[in-house]
């Protein structure tokens, strides 16, 4: 974007200052843009798990199954890569958070936190959508739904109907595999 653009949006009203700078800087470097704003590769195992509720390899691996591409432009023609939108919809979606509270960790203002959230939970929705138009999958029959609520039963649920938590942080269970912060919810009767 040429440089007198770029002030007129900021004169309008259209970017902020923050986008004015990182615009302005991006536009000389555009093809050598950071993976994200939070710095993932001095971050340990731990903060990476408790920030995003996913290792650090899995981040990779989930840009790539939810193809969220390598650069994403946002409305705004602020341009970001896809990882840091990864990591902003995951950090927000993580208890406890509000955009506030995940300002330092990417360090950016509440509103391009939220221009972030919003363009990685339409992108998603847009692609993977129709998955949840109906809960009749070949991975939701009645026998994989009995087998969770049995394993989850099992480590000491009180509920036998239980298929998971929405967020692992009320109690900690083990899912199929054996790990033991799943994230699910309870199921009516109906369907086990």
């Amino acid at each position: 974007m040429d440089h007198e653009m770029l002030l007129t949006a900021y004169g309008l009203g259209i970017i902020d200052e923050e986008e004015l700078i990182i615009c302005t800087a991006s536009s000389a470097e555009e093809r050598n843009l950071p993976r994200t704003t939070v710095d993932l590769d001095n971050m340990t195992l731990k903060q990476c798990r408790e920030n995003f509720r996913f290792e650090m390899d899995d981040l990779e691996r989930l840009c790539t199954v939810l193809r969220i591409p390598d650069t994403v432009t946002l409305g705004n023609g602020i341009k970001c890569s896809g990882m840091e939108i990864l990591c902003v919809v995951l950090r927000r979606l993580a208890y406890p958070s509000r955009l506030c509270d995940i300002e330092e960790l990417h360090g950016k203002e509440e509103t391009a936190l939220s221009r972030r959230f919003n363009y990685g939970i339409q992108y998603m929705h847009d692609q993977f959508g129709h998955l949840l138009d109906t809960l009749d999958h070949p991975w939701m029959d009645n026998n994989k739904l009995r087998e969770c609520a049995q394993v989850i039963q099992e480590k000491g649920a009180p509920y036998d109907k239980c298929i998971g938590f929405i967020d692992g942080t009320l109690c900690a269970v083990a899912d199929l595999h054996g790990s033991s912060d799943s994230s699910t919810m309870a199921i009516s009767e109906s369907m086990v």
